[in-house]
């Protein structure tokens, strides 16, 4: 996959450690500690071994959103082989006030048609939980289907995929 893709109003570029006050940010928000980390918090150090984790582990790739007028950073994607998933995860994450504007569904549907357009992936999976309706809405709105409900780190997860034909 490429480094870099761009649409109308964003650029999607591969997270670099410049991206650390962002990925900080996201990381810590309120949005990312109810949904995504159990409200587990991330030092300055733990976010710089993110980063690095993110970008050095082997079939894995993020990249951070950013919006092309003022190169501000909103969110991230992330397509990455989870060793407890049969296919590969699509995910994303982006801060709360950018929210509702259409970006996520932008930058969710360049990539999934990356994906598609490669033909290396028969089906693509996306994890999320039962609370985390404006993921569920996304998830869907992008072509995902609910395939089942599993349990993972004690919780409760949404197995949704995306089959490629």
């Amino acid at each position: 996959m490429q480094s870099e893709y761009k649409t109308s109003r964003l650029t999607l570029n591969t997270l670099t450690q410049n991206d650390h006050q962002f990925i900080s940010e996201l990381v810590n928000s309120p949005e990312w500690l109810k949904f995504i980390s159990s409200g587990k918090t991330k030092s300055n150090e733990q976010v710089t071994e993110y980063i690095e984790r993110a970008n050095n582990t082997p079939m894995c790739t993020y990249w951070a959103v950013r919006l092309n007028d003022s190169e501000t950073p909103i969110g991230v994607i992330s397509f990455k082989k989870r060793g407890d998933l049969e296919y590969y995860d699509f995910g994303f994450a982006f801060l709360a006030r950018y929210g509702k504007n259409g970006y996520a569904f932008e930058a969710g549907e360049l990539i999934l048609n990356e994906i598609v357009s490669s033909k290396n992936h028969k089906n693509v999976l996306a994890i999320t939980i039962p609370e985390n309706m404006n993921s569920i809405r996304l998830l869907e709105k992008l072509g995902f289907s609910y395939k089942e409900e599993s349990v993972k780190n004690d919780e409760k997860i949404l197995v949704y995929s995306y089959i490629i034909s």
